[in-house]
């Protein structure tokens, strides 16, 4: 029998995990202490959990009222046993008065690294937007690939939930106006009422660094690599972790493309056939303005155009084998 809890009179109280608790009295008395199942005067170590430590049960307050009775997690027991020198360890680590209050600094200092994180991801200025004088605010410029001519920028687009509106992310690679240059990239996002930039890649970044978040974000939101953006084929429909296919509004962004049939599409409602109102003259008419038909899309868009608002197929828009549009909604 060993000797490790002599001079130890020990108490328990709480719900310990895997059935410890019961085997608490045996390995204490085995191991040349004393158990008690109420709390006394003559106990001197009452083993308990932090759950009810914070409940003030009456073990609990009647040891804090003895004050010499040392309050102590399982973990003293299990680690006074398996300590080489037999000897109980030291209770400081083990207080559950002091486990909670370094558990409390730590959850406060997570939060203030959290608060200078997301600070650290809010740019002091937008730099999307100019000086009055036409400066950027940044010391930056539009990034542009001297050798491929290639603009790093994207306009990324989609339609937000009922009712209609544009979602949109704006996101760029800025190069410094002096030498050496360095970069960042940025995002802003905006929908009616809101806007927000947030930074990718801080300032004073390398090259790399600016391209590999721009294109990592281009991704996500957009569902396919930023060298396919031009190869007009749609990225599969975007699921949940159910793998169940979220509505538009919660779905992929699509890249702008300027002069497209297709962003004319994205930033006006579409008139379905159902919604055509037959005119006076028997003739179908269109009621308000800004409706763009199906029909007109289809005769003013290119094949391509087609391939990609329409599929491969004669399908309709809005047939279960078409494709629905849009990337995760933007929570505030």
């Amino acid at each position: 029998m060993g000797k490790t809890f002599e001079g130890i009179h020990a108490c328990s109280t709480g719900r310990f995990k895997d059935g410890n608790g019961e085997k608490i009295p045996q390995w204490v008395r085995n191991n040349g202490g004393q158990y008690s199942k109420e709390m006394h005067t003559g106990v001197t170590h009452l083993i308990t959990t932090k759950e009810t430590f914070l409940k003030d049960t009456p073990a609990v307050l009647e040891a804090k009222d003895l004050k010499r009775v040392k309050i102590v997690s399982f973990d003293w027991l299990e680690d006074s046993l398996l300590s080489k020198s037999k000897r109980p360890r030291n209770e400081a680590p083990y207080l559950l008065e002091n486990i909670l209050k370094a558990e409390k600094i730590q959850n406060k200092g997570k939060r203030k690294a959290d608060q200078l994180q997301n600070q650290s991801k809010r740019p002091k200025v937008d730099p999307f937007t100019a000086n009055k004088n036409g400066t950027s605010k940044i010391k930056s410029h539009p990034y542009v690939d001297s050798d491929t001519g290639e603009s790093w920028q994207a306009t990324l687009l989609r339609q937000g939930p009922p009712p209609p509106r544009t979602e949109k992310y704006l996101l760029q690679i800025f190069e410094t106006d002096t030498k050496p240059h360095t970069y960042s990239t940025y995002v802003k996002y905006s929908r009616i009422g809101t806007s927000r930039v947030e930074t990718l890649a801080p300032p004073k970044s390398k090259l790399d660094i600016a391209t590999t978040t721009f294109k990592m974000f281009f991704k996500t939101q957009v569902g396919k690599e930023w060298e396919e953006r031009e190869n007009g084929i749609m990225p599969p429909p975007k699921t949940d972790s159910e793998d169940n296919v979220l509505p538009s509004h919660q779905g992929w962004y699509h890249l702008e493309m300027k002069g497209s049939v297709f962003t004319k599409w994205l930033m006006k409602p579409v008139a379905l056939q159902a919604d055509v109102q037959p005119g006076g003259d028997g003739s179908a008419s269109q009621e308000g303005q800004g409706i763009v038909s199906m029909e007109d899309l289809r005769s003013e868009s290119s094949d391509e155009e087609q391939a990609l608002i329409y599929g491969d197929g004669d399908m309709e828009f809005g047939d279960e084998n078409g494709m629905s549009l849009d990337s995760t909604i933007y929570d505030e």
